[in-house]
């Protein structure tokens, strides 16, 4: 037990003396980030030990109810980031269903094919990492698409005048959000196995796990990823785009004034 905790303690230290190094590098170089950078690291580390311990909890009573309880809250706090920035009223709803629905399709038959046990130790932290990406597709394709939309009323409104409809108008238009939100996860995808070991795979190597079998597990998981970054991007992009016409007519009040 005490040389957990020496080594718990020496990876706090030695984290905390990296990132303010880095911090001090951005404050003498006057980055703008400096800020938002200080205020992400103190985040991290509260959020990171307050899971670690709330986790500890979790892991010792493994029921399903608190299995479901802990996504639930993943779920939530992930629509509530999603959201954030997005100007359109009741957002959250839309947000909130896709995120659901598509991390449902994704992790049910994982777990149901017996992929991973039904155990706290893996029901939360694989749908964590699923929640996570399609949550940060989803925030992309909010922003991303209110940005387009901000370039292109003036287009748009013109295709409208002419009687072209809001879904042919937009085919352009959603096309880029769709991959602007996911060329990240593309990227990452090529990199797999190749620039880095990925989280899982390194977990259960480290654990003692087989090479082979660690790699079907990390191929299973970076394929849902990428799978839910595109039902995300694709189905978000198409709901939410809605909410910006009424008709055949352009809702400017969310474009010029924001």
């Amino acid at each position: 037990m005490t040389t957990d905790i020496m080594i718990m303690v020496s990876a706090v230290a030695w984290a905390l003396s990296a990132g303010i190094v880095a911090l001090f590098i951005l404050y003498r170089t006057k980055n703008e980030l400096v800020k938002d950078a200080t205020i992400a690291v103190i985040r991290a580390i509260v959020q990171l030990l307050a899971l670690g311990l709330v986790l500890q909890l979790v892991f010792a009573n493994d029921s399903l109810l608190v299995q479901l309880s802990a996504i639930l809250v993943i779920l939530v706090f992930s629509t509530i980031i999603a959201t954030e920035r997005s100007p359109l009223p009741r957002a959250h709803v839309i947000v909130f269903s896709v995120i659901l629905s598509i991390s449902a399709i994704l992790l049910l038959p994982t777990f149901m094919l017996g992929i991973f046990e039904i155990k706290a130790n893996a029901t939360i932290p694989i749908a964590a990492m699923i929640i996570a990406n399609v949550m940060h597709a989803a925030a992309l394709t909010l922003e991303s698409l209110h940005d387009e939309m901000k370039a292109s009323w003036k287009e748009l409104e013109a295709w409208l005048a002419l009687g072209v409809k809001p879904s042919a108008s937009s085919t352009a238009l959603r096309r880029r959000v769709v991959k602007i939100s996911i060329l990240s996860t593309v990227n990452g995808l090529k990199a797999v196995g190749i620039v880095h070991i990925p989280g899982l795979m390194a977990g259960l190597l480290v654990s003692g796990t087989p090479p082979l079998m660690a790699a079907i597990f990390q191929f299973l998981l970076s394929t849902l990823i990428f799978a839910g970054g595109v039902f995300s991007s694709f189905f978000l992009s198409n709901l939410t785009l809605k909410r910006y016409f009424d008709g055949p007519y352009l809702k400017k009040e969310y474009l010029v004034t924001t």
